[in-house]
């Protein structure tokens, strides 16, 4: 989510950070929620809440704050089936909205490569609900500035993603491997289930 309205860089954290006592959590929910009020008052459009580098996924205390906010919003989170973006303890009932898998390109790709790397990935894939994250920008001088000294998912690699997605190649892709390409909002609508009842 950024740095908060409260002022502390709380995204920049890692879990590792955070306990699970009462008043630490106190403030967690209390820098979360003055994020999410602060967004809607100024009009900002919140889809789903995501726990931004994993880190309010890492205790089952934070995911507990986590969830009670998605519910107290009615704002659907993102929820992983596979891999280990759940705490320790907590299964997600089979009932729960969640999405089957992320597909993310790490660094390592030659550009020449990028298209067979993700039609590789993406034809694979079993009937359900997936997230494909892109990091899309210009390469132009704010969005080197933004990301100096980055040049994994910096301006250059993030403009080959926007040129990517937008290229015939990839879009008939798509279409051929019937692919229907679906929001947040669209999704919100199965949001209904908690995780756990309590924490």
């Amino acid at each position: 989510m950024g740095r908060n309205a409260l002022g502390s860089d709380f995204a920049g954290r890692q879990g590792r950070e955070f306990t699970g006592s009462g008043r630490v959590l106190l403030q967690r929910s209390l820098a979360l929620r003055a994020q999410i009020d602060k967004a809607q008052s100024q009009g900002v459009h919140i889809s789903h809440l995501d726990s931004h580098m994993i880190a309010l996924v890492e205790t089952r205390h934070l995911f507990g704050v986590y969830e009670n906010l998605g519910h107290e919003y009615n704002l659907p989170m993102r929820l992983v089936r596979s891999g280990d973006e759940m705490p320790d303890a907590i299964a997600l009932p089979a009932n729960v909205f969640a999405v089957d898998d992320i597909i993310s390109m790490a660094p390592g790709v030659a550009k020449r490569d990028w298209f067979a790397w993700y039609k590789k990935r993406l034809s694979r894939l079993k009937p359900g609900i997936y997230e494909l994250i892109v990091h899309l920008a210009y390469d132009d001088e704010e969005m080197r500035g933004a990301t100096r000294n980055h040049p994994d998912w910096g301006a250059a690699w993030r403009q080959q993603d926007f040129d990517m997605v937008r290229s015939p190649q990839f879009r008939n892709f798509l279409r051929d491997q019937k692919f229907t390409l679906v929001s947040w909002q669209q999704l919100s609508h199965a949001y209904t289930t908690r995780v756990r009842s309590s924490y």
